[in-house]
């Protein structure tokens, strides 16, 4: 039958040779028996292809063409009996109908003996195995099993579609040189469905099957199959209608993110989901094995079904068990932490109804137990005597007691603390004994004074015989270190400070080095005990060196004399005549001078440098010369050292240390303190360990072996450490602090490189006073005894040594004790008059002697306030300390003083009338020596708010007072400020008139200070109005609101202030009338006028403003502008500029800012470069000539009167003028 055009062709599927019947039977339980371990997800895509694949053959046999025609029942009767024919057949029969197509040739290639079949197979598949094998079925034929397929691949795809081929998105067109199309589930082949012409026109005419859609699977090579409800949404979609009931195309936009409810805080993210999500749960991980661990200990166990013995015991428990029938709840076990409540103490005789008579409290017992507070009776109750139990009546505080007992309960910490039995000493390291590292400086054995200022440097010679020092006085003196004889004084400035001097080591030669100001001296002092040998080796050493600069000069490229870095040159005749051999000049200031171990050469350090590669210089003393090692040294370098037997070389600056190779010219070490800088170092004399001092209160010792890090740290001092310094034979070192004492410690280093050196705390040193908050400066060591020199700002330096208990000395773990220490220790122990008198006997020997004063003070006043004396007898002996301590001298005074207030400090409240007299004392003895600061401070630790004493508001504001004027001589505005509020808040309670007068005079200094000049001066001139006040202070204030009024900004305030002052009578007797008469009057004033005016003036009255002008140009300025106002009506700002004394720009800033401040009226006509003054009264010419007449006649008449007295009382003088 001819194929209708446009018709189109189905293609089916030729059946293979085995029964499929069996073979799906067979393939279903293999595959069950090969995936019982898979997921059940697997176990269910499998039927359910198992069952796809049954319905396929089922829709094979019904294969019906695609044909539009109806055939009939003879034809398609004869078509599916033809059906029936092949299938029947097998693959041996091939239908006659369709030989003759492209159909039946594939038919008939296909429908083969198995055996052919494998042939062709094997020549395709020759290089693999087969992987089945052939049997015999039921009915006779080959059938082929194939065996288990075990796959290599674990699948989640559980939701994939169920499909027969398998071979996913590769392309068919793969598969065209092969019989089959793909694999199965099974992995066996499929084969390539039949078509062709032929059966297509036999199938066209047979009825279309149901969801039918003529197109083609391209996986399977089959018909695509449609369900109804697939097909129904296609043919909505034809006809242009929405594809589903239900389905709203527009539907309402919902705001997922930011609608009311869904707003989102966060930002959304696609972060990759975490690793944790991944892996095992670790804390799902930790509660197995706490689970496991109990289990393991025993404390969880499995359940295990109880035996005939247990279940009758526990019977038993339940027959005989009691129960509390009250009880709301089953009964639970205390907690872990339950503290059981402490049990009552069993009760007393006292307690009896009829106790002893010893136990009844007597009339003066009662008496004092109902006087005492309740919360502090030892018991709560007195005893009652009762002569039978039925006597005793209600106890009253039954009901109290038990409350209190329930509280106690309530309120008791529920904590169980377990207490560490470990000895607290055990926890420190064990150091030795101090007593077991003697000698060590303890006292003070010699003081030398004579200098005028501070004592910035100290240093002992190398024969120990003679100690050099510099001050800030500008003078070298050499004194003799066993009488305190001054030998040798030498002034090297008028304005500087020597800051630093140096013996040269060794003994062949006897040179000092000194730095004063930009210059380093070197002297060669003439000493009695100094031997000639000594002092020429010492001259021809500096002498030495003009010979070899002479002949061995250095020069340029050019030839012309290379520049030098410093100068070296014989100082002046007289220097010279005091053993100022040579000097070095330097472009700035050196800090430090530090010689080498062979006295030939020494380095210096100019921190303050406007180069850093000049701030270090190593000299040749016997060449010379001057050489600059680092080019561009890291950081300001602040001090340096040698090393005492390598060629290292040691540079500080303010946070390094660098150790660097003089020799090999290379960085060695850096070391790294961690201080914020660094004031000081010391090398040890073996040179493995170095000390480093710094400004933040920190001594750091550096074990060079161990690291760069400091070995040990020390912080014992309150404030900067200036020095420390190394013993070169003894295990000591010391340093000096600005808190006014001096460490010494013993610093032991082992020549074994395995064992750390061992450093104790030995000795705090106390004398020196702290002057404007600065200590003492400098430290050394004598060169071969324990022998401590210190030098500080109070202009004394001090000899420290170590006093042996065998002359009679008693030493304290702080301050040493005099020789009058064991008849004090005696009298600790004595009876009542006998102490008392032999105190005062004592004290009297003290105060007369004249050794030692300051430190038998000391030992008197902390022998008197010992336990042993106890506080009653100590206040009287204290009270006559007080007395004979007032009739010291100033020095003896703050010498001994602020150790005394520090020994009296822990015992403040036991004796706050004696620690106040004494405070008094120290505070007069420091304003005697104009330290006002330290007498600030020492008022300030008195105390005025106590429960023993009390204090009057007038003796506050004294003492507060005092303080506010101690701070205003310090030109301390702040602290005086402070406390003049103090004493504003009790000042109406103040009615001591000298006080008040002094707050007055506080204020006004303090407002001056301040510059605030126009309320300054109404307050001094308020002063100066006092009639209590005497005469000369009260001109004194007067001359003070004058010049106050004269530094005041211009303005109408001030005017009324001078016109006030100046209406005074007294003004005209103070020297600053001048001005202020010129000033009122509105008159210019000259730079002559401004200058002796200005010569009077006090510092912060001279201090620049922020335009670099002081505080009298601009008040000078601003007034010579008003006064040109009176005069001009216009003026030039060039003209402006002359009168002033100013430039022209700086004039007119002067006019605007007065303008628009609304100080001087005008107006300014930038154009012109000129500047209109308004009157401030309409001016009538009338008026104006008139009063120029009568001033004229004015001068005139004043003229004629100073004629006639001249002619009357010098007669001769006026007619010699007359005729000539």
């Amino acid at each position: 039958m001819a194929q209708r055009a446009g018709q189109k062709r189905k293609v089916i599927e030729v059946p293979r040779p085995e029964s499929s019947d069996d073979e799906g039977e067979f393939d279903g339980e293999e595959l069950n028996g090969a995936f019982d371990e898979s997921d059940s997800a697997e176990d269910d895509s499998e039927d359910e292809f198992d069952s796809e694949a049954d319905i396929e053959d089922e829709e094979d046999e019904d294969a019906e063409l695609d044909s539009d025609e109806i055939p009939s029942s003879e034809d398609e009767e004869d078509v599916r009996d033809q059906i029936r024919n092949l299938k029947s057949r097998g693959a041996n029969a091939t239908p006659e109908k369709l030989m003759g197509t492209d159909t039946g040739r594939d038919i008939q290639n296909l429908s083969v003996s198995p055996d052919q079949r494998m042939k062709r197979l094997e020549l395709q598949d020759r290089t693999k195995t087969s992987n089945y094998r052939i049997e015999q079925d039921a009915n006779g034929n080959e059938r082929y099993v194939y065996h288990e397929i075990d796959p290599a691949y674990d699948t989640d795809d559980s939701d994939a579609p169920v499909t027969s081929n398998t071979i996913g998105n590769i392309p068919l067109s793969y598969y065209d040189a092969y019989p089959h199309i793909g694999y199965d589930i099974n992995g066996k082949k499929i084969a390539r469905p039949a078509k062709g012409q032929a059966l297509d026109s036999l199938l066209e005419s047979i009825d279309l099957p149901e969801g039918w859609t003529g197109l083609t699977d391209p996986s399977t090579g089959k018909p695509l199959e449609l369900s109804p409800d697939e097909l129904e949404t296609l043919k909505k979609l034809t006809r242009n209608e929405q594809p589903g009931d239900g389905y709203d195309p527009y539907p309402d936009y919902v705001e997922w993110f930011t609608g009311k409810g869904m707003e989102e805080v966060m930002p959304l993210s696609a972060a990759p989901e975490p690793k944790r999500r991944f892996i095992p749960s670790m804390h799902e991980h930790k509660r197995v094995m706490k689970m496991v661990k109990a289990i393991k200990e025993g404390r969880i166990k499995p359940f295990r079904t109880p035996d005939e013995e247990e279940r009758e015991r526990e019977e038993q428990e339940l027959e005989y068990a009691s129960y509390d029938v009250w009880a709301n709840e089953a009964p639970r076990p205390d907690h872990p932490m339950n503290v059981p409540a402490p049990k009552l103490p069993p009760p007393g005789y006292e307690e009896s109804y009829h106790p002893p008579a010893e136990y009844l409290p007597d009339k003066q017992e009662r008496e004092e137990w109902e006087n005492t507070d309740p919360e502090e009776r030892k018991r709560d109750f007195l005893p009652r005597d009762h002569s039978a139990l039925r006597r005793v009546p209600g106890y009253d505080e039954l009901l109290h007691e038990r409350m209190n007992r329930c509280l106690d309960l309530y309120l008791a910490p529920r904590v169980r603390r377990s207490k560490l039995n470990i000895d607290p000493e055990s926890l420190l390291p064990k150091l030795p004994d101090p007593s077991e590292l003697k000698p060590f400086p303890t006292t003070c054995h010699k003081t030398f004074s004579g200098h005028d200022g501070q004592v910035r440097t100290v240093a002992v010679d190398p024969t120990g015989r003679y100690i050099a020092s510099g001050g800030t006085d500008g003078t070298v003196r050499i004194w003799s270190i066993e009488n305190t004889r001054q030998v040798r004084r030498i002034k090297l400035s008028q304005s500087e400070p020597v800051n630093v001097v140096a013996w040269r080591p060794g003994h062949s030669a006897f040179i000092l080095g000194a730095c004063c100001g930009e210059t380093v001296y070197f002297i060669v002092p003439q000493l009695e005990d100094i031997t000639e040998e000594v002092d020429n080796n010492a001259r021809d050493m500096i002498d030495a060196g003009f010979g070899y600069e002479a002949t061995n000069a250095t020069k340029t490229v050019d030839g012309a004399p290379k520049p030098k870095a410093a100068t070296w040159e014989r100082p002046p005749q007289s220097l010279q005549d005091k053993g100022v051999l040579l000097t070095i000049t330097f472009r700035s200031t050196p800090k430090t001078l530090v010689w080498h171990r062979r006295g030939e050469y020494f380095s210096t350090v100019c921190p303050n440098s406007n180069s850093t590669s000049t701030s270090v210089a190593i000299h040749t003393l016997s060449k010379h010369q001057t050489q600059h090692p680092f080019k561009r040294p890291k950081g300001l370098a602040q001090t340096v050292c040698f090393h005492p037997s390598r060629p290292l070389f040691f540079l500080a600056t303010r946070q390094r240390i660098r150790i660097y190779d003089l020799q090999a010219q290379k960085l060695e070490k850096e070391l790294q303190p961690g201080a914020r800088w660094i004031s000081d170092i010391s090398l040890h004399p073996m040179g493995d360990n170095l000390l480093v001092s710094s400004y933040d209160k920190r001594l750091l010792w550096h074990d060079l072996d161990l690291g760069s890090t400091p070995y040990k740290t020390l912080r014992y001092h309150s404030k900067a450490i200036r020095s420390v310094k190394f013993h070169n034979s003894h295990p000591l070192f010391a340093d000096a602090s600005d808190d006014g004492t001096l460490q010494v410690l013993h610093g032991k280093v082992f020549g074994d490189s395995m064992e750390n050196a061992t450093v104790v705390p030995l000795k705090i040193l106390r004398g020196h006073r702290i002057k404007k908050d600065i200590g003492v400066l400098a430290v050394d060591w004598h060169p071969v005894e324990a022998w401590l020199v210190s030098g500080g700002a109070d202009g004394t330096f001090r000899r420290r040594r170590y006093r042996s208990p065998e002359s009679n000395e008693v030493t304290s773990a702080f301050w040493p004790m005099a020789p009058i220490g064991s008849q004090l220790a005696a009298l600790e122990q004595a009876s009542g008059n006998e102490r008392a008198q032999g105190y005062a006997e004592a004290l009297q020997q003290i105060t007369t002697s004249g050794d030692d004063i300051s430190d038998n003070l000391v030992a008197y006043v902390q022998s008197i306030t010992s336990d042993a004396v106890g506080v009653i007898n100590s206040r009287p002996l204290l009270s006559a300390f007080v007395e004979h301590f007032r009739a010291l001298s100033n020095e003896i005074k703050l010498e001994a003083g602020p150790q005394i207030v520090q020994i009296l400090q822990p015992k403040v409240i036991s004796f706050e009338q004696q620690d106040t007299e004494i405070k008094l004392i120290l505070a007069d003895a420091y304003e005697a020596d104009d330290d006002f600061t330290n007498s600030a401070k020492t008022l300030q630790n008195i105390t005025l708010e106590s429960s023993q004493r009390s204090v009057s508001d007038d003796d506050k504001a004294k003492i507060w007072m005092r303080i506010c004027r101690c701070y205003l001589e310090e030109d301390d505005a702040t602290n005086a400020t402070s406390y003049l509020n103090k004493i504003k808040q009790i000042f109406y309670n103040v009615t001591d008139q000298p006080t008040r007068l002094q707050f007055q005079l506080s204020q006004a200094r303090i407002s001056d200070s301040q510059r605030s000049f126009l309320d300054a001066s109404v307050a001094y001139y308020a002063l100066s109005n006092e009639s209590v006040v005497d005469e000369e202070e009260r001109l004194q204030a007067l001359s003070a609101a004058i010049t106050c009024a004269v530094l005041a900004p211009a303005g109408p305030q001030r005017g009324k202030q001078l016109a006030k002052i100046y209406k005074d009578e007294r003004a005209s007797e103070v020297p600053e009338f001048g001005i202020l008469e010129k000033i009122f009057l509105d008159r210019l004033l000259s730079p002559d006028e401004v200058a002796a005016f200005a010569a009077n003036l006090k510092e912060h009255q001279l201090a620049k403003t922020s335009d670099g002008s002081t505080v009298l140009d601009k008040a000078v300025l601003e007034h010579n502008l008003l006064a040109v106002s009176r005069i001009y009506a216009n003026i030039t700002f060039e003209n402006l500029g002359k009168v002033l004394g100013v430039d022209a720009d700086r004039a007119e800033v002067y006019a605007s800012g007065m303008i628009q401040s609304n100080r001087l009226s005008g107006s300014i006509d930038q154009i012109a470069g000129v500047i209109h003054f308004n009157s401030k009264e309409p001016t009538n010419p009338k008026i104006d000539l008139r009063l120029w007449d009568q001033n004229v006649q004015g001068l005139a008449e004043s003229v004629e009167n100073l004629t006639t007295m001249l002619q009357r009382e010098e007669p001769a003088w006026y007619d010699r003028q007359l005729a000539a």
